[in-house]
């Protein structure tokens, strides 16, 4: 397979193509879930530090969490089981692309985001974004399946860094 990449750096990116890079990352060794909340603390991150979105689709108010549907549809007949293969997605002009450029500018948060909160187990992981402020914004408002604005998430976590020692960096 001939593997292109995602080059512009001031777009929000494909979930897919960030998704790419985390299986990359993980070796094939990430379950769905896990995957959903990584997705979630990066584009999180993102937009409290650079303030701009990481990923173009809208994160979903779901009984577990933050949850974008088109990796969710991806992998739903996986279940709980390891993700074994890519997703293969298009741009908006139709050419296949795969990953994320080494070159992209989110790679270092990214891999920021999986030095701190890589090795949680999942129900850790769980606990951290079930208990975003977004989130449960959110899920007392509304009923499961509601976006949850970029508007939003960028204030929850930029709340994380004024009330807390974790701060990502650059």
């Amino acid at each position: 397979m001939i593997r292109q990449v995602i080059t512009k750096t001031d777009i929000p990116r494909p979930a897919s193509a960030v998704s790419n890079y985390l299986i990359d990352l993980y070796g094939h060794t990430l379950k769905q879930a896990k995957l959903q909340k990584l997705l979630y603390l990066c584009h999180g991150w993102n937009l409290a530090i650079y303030d701009k979105p990481l990923i173009r689709e809208p994160f979903i108010a779901k009984e577990f969490g933050p949850f974008l549907e088109c990796i969710h549809f991806e992998y739903y007949l996986l279940g709980n089981g390891l993700i074994t293969h890519p997703i293969l997605c298009y741009d908006d002009n139709g050419t296949f692309k795969y990953v994320l450029d080494q070159s992209d500018k989110c790679i270092p948060l990214i891999e920021r985001v999986i030095d701190i909160y890589g090795e949680f187990t999942y129900p850790e992981l769980f606990s951290v974004v079930y208990d975003d402020l977004a989130y449960q914004k959110i899920k007392k408002d509304q009923s499961d399946g509601i976006l949850i604005p970029n508007s939003l998430i960028k204030e929850s976590f930029i709340h994380k860094i004024k009330n807390s020692k974790l701060i990502l960096g650059e």
